[in-house]
């Protein structure tokens, strides 16, 4: 019920908001209506505006966060929560021949956040000897018995990120010997 009276609010906030022609993104105080683009996920679109996965679905009422649309608006509360993800960062020079989803690969992270990540609008166009911003995580072997909370409790991280971070669509269905990165 909470929710649905902040969406209600939020909604009529942003309705002139929504009446613009809205590009990508439209600022509304510390909220703004993100238009989903081709390739955008929501742990991505958090990266982008320092705010957490959890956020963006609680404030949007998602069900499935793997199941966002190209042109759907999202609103997505700017800048508060610390940025996903927040185990660090390091730096990769890119190589003759590579592109973000063979350096994704590399690093455990799927090309898009990576793009996010650094500003990438055409995830096509990276160059020998840019230096990209990559995401350092850990990552966990799952064991019998162990669940996505009580990993995310002994890491410090929440399900969400967790959830995010593998493309995990059911929280609940993780296997022994499953390898999870951890933010």
């Amino acid at each position: 019920m909470k929710l649905l009276i902040r969406l209600l609010i939020v909604a009529t906030l942003l309705i002139p908001a929504l009446a613009v022609s809205v590009n990508t993104a439209q600022a509304q105080g510390n909220i703004i209506v993100y238009r989903v683009q081709f390739g955008d996920t929501v742990s991505g679109i958090a990266v982008r505006y320092n705010t957490t996965t959890q956020a963006i679905v609680a404030l949007n009422g998602l069900v499935n966060p793997s199941r966002i649309f190209v042109g759907q608006h999202l609103f997505v509360p700017v800048g508060t929560g610390s940025t996903y993800p927040p185990a660090g960062r390091s730096v990769h020079i890119v190589q003759p021949g590579e592109n973000l989803f063979r350096i994704g690969l590399r690093y455990g992270w799927d090309w898009y956040t990576l793009a996010a990540l650094n500003g990438i609008s055409d995830p096509n166009r990276v160059y020998v000897g840019q230096r990209l911003v990559i995401p350092v995580a850990r990552y966990h072997i799952v064991r019998a018995g162990e669940t996505v909370a009580s990993i995310a409790r002994a890491y410090g991280s929440t399900v969400a990120a967790i959830t995010a971070a593998n493309g995990l669509w059911n929280p609940n269905l993780i296997y022994p010997g499953q390898r999870l990165v951890v933010p």
